[in-house]
C-alpha cells in the first residue's frame, strides 16, 4: 500500500491560508485594464470628462520627461561597454519611470477620488 504524498495538500493549505491580494492578482493575470474600463463605464459623462482632462493634462505636461528618460537610457546603452553597464542603464531607467509613476499617482488619485474611483497604487515588484 502506498502512502499519499503531502506536497499537494501542503500547497493547498498555503494557498488557502494566504490568498492573493486583488491588486497583485491584477498584475499577474493582467486584467487591470479591463476592470478599470468597467469602472470608468459606470461614471457619468462629466466624471469621465474630468478624469480624461486630468490624464491628458498630466501626459502633456510630462511628455518631455518621458521622452527624456528614453533618450537618457539610449545614451547610456550606447556608452555601455559590457552587460553590467547595460544593466545599470536599465535600472536607472526603471528608477526614473518609477519616480514619474509616483508623481502621476499623486496627481491623478485626488481626481479619481473626486469622481468616485478607488486610488491607483504603485505596482509591487514581482
Amino acid at each position: 500500500m502506498r502512502l499519499p504524498t503531502l506536497a499537494p495538500l501542503g500547497l493547498i493549505v498555503l494557498t488557502i491560508a494566504e490568498p492573493m491580494l486583488p491588486a497583485s492578482a491584477q498584475y499577474i493575470y493582467d486584467d487591470g485594464t479591463d476592470v478599470a474600463m468597467r469602472r470608468d463605464n459606470g461614471l457619468s459623462a462629466a466624471q469621465r470628462d474630468e478624469l480624461f482632462r486630468a490624464r491628458r493634462s498630466w501626459k502633456q505636461s510630462n511628455f518631455d520627461r518621458r521622452v527624456g528618460i528614453l533618450r537618457s537610457e539610449q545614451r547610456c546603452i550606447n556608452r555601455a561597454a559590457d552587460a553590467d553597464a547595460s544593466r545599470i542603464c536599465r535600472q536607472d531607467k526603471n528608477r526614473a519611470r518609477q519616480q514619474l509613476r509616483s508623481e502621476y499617482l499623486a496627481e491623478i488619485n485626488p481626481v479619481r477620488r473626486r469622481v468616485g474611483l478607488p486610488p491607483l497604487e504603485m505596482r509591487r515588484k514581482r
